[in-house]
């Protein structure tokens, strides 16, 4: 769904990767949520070398990541994951 993406899982293991279509080079937030009850759980806002943001999440958080592109190159949403229990919703 553009500008949402969300998901529950019960044993995420591995990485998934999401583009960010934003039109242009305009800055823009990403508001994220995310509950994870066990295991481990990083994310990763970045466009090639830069990142915005990178961060182990455990337990419920909600917060939000200025993204200020403007290389105007693919932003990517990274998730990286080992034994992971839990659910995210992040919209942009």
């Amino acid at each position: 769904m553009p500008g949402h993406t969300f998901a529950s899982f019960e044993q995420f293991n591995g990485k998934q990767e999401f583009e960010i279509k934003h039109p242009g080079n305009d800055p823009f937030y990403v508001k994220y949520i995310t509950a994870v009850g066990s295991g481990k759980l990083h994310m990763e806002i970045k466009s090639g070398a830069k990142s915005f943001l990178s961060k182990d999440l455990s337990g419920n958080m909600a917060d939000s990541v200025y993204v200020n592109n403007e290389s105007g190159g693919k932003v990517k949403l990274i998730f990286e994951a080992s034994n992971a229990e839990g659910s995210f919703d992040i919209r942009y």
